[in-house]
């Protein structure tokens, strides 16, 4: 489409120069990579733009690639070190790259001398998964209603209302793990 095409619509018209900047910001004058090392790139949001970049070109093989990559970098900047086997050179390199990035240090105590709780996520997840099996201890009481009340009830609906006996054993646990008293 032209610039002056009457069915462009304005949007259309502002994404094209857009694009145009874009390409025009990124032509070189023959100093390849000289801003990536006057500027520090975060590894994290470079791997994220390989990453979907690798997705866009249909690349599986390197999509899990990076996104491993990606997983060891959030971890490293959200203060866990990975267990890398020292033979895995790409990911050392990666690791290192994080480290000199700055983040991936461990978080400074507050001032007050309280420590950092950083098992938050830990409790999250437990207590999501908790909140899950409820919900599905619910559908399940709903499906044997259904079932008493005549209606027809689909296999895989027999098959939730048979697991029951596993849900409420896992609930149990997950209970037993948050120090929460069984209501069952």
């Amino acid at each position: 489409m032209a610039d002056n095409d009457p069915s462009s619509g304005k949007t259309s018209k502002k994404n094209r120069k857009r694009r145009g900047k874009k390409e025009g910001g990124n032509k070189s004058t023959g100093t390849v990579g000289v801003a990536e090392h006057i500027h520090k790139v975060d590894p994290v949001e470079d791997l994220r733009q390989k990453l979907s970049e690798a997705k866009l070109a249909k690349d599986n093989e390197l999509a899990n690639r990076l996104r491993q990559q990606l997983w060891i970098a959030q971890d490293l900047s959200a203060g866990i070190e990975p267990n890398i086997s020292a033979e895995d050179s790409v990911t050392l390199a990666l690791v290192q790259e994080v480290k000199n990035y700055g983040i991936g240090q461990p978080a400074k105590e507050p001032a007050s001398g309280t420590p950092v709780i950083s098992s938050m996520n830990v409790g999250d997840a437990d207590s999501k998964r908790l909140k899950n099996l409820r919900k599905k201890l619910a559908q399940i009481e709903k499906l044997k209603e259904k079932q008493r009340n005549g209606e027809k009830i689909e296999s895989n609906q027999l098959e939730k209302i048979n697991s029951e006996e596993e849900v409420r054993e896992e609930l149990r646990h997950v209970e037993e793990l948050l120090s929460i008293p069984v209501k069952i």
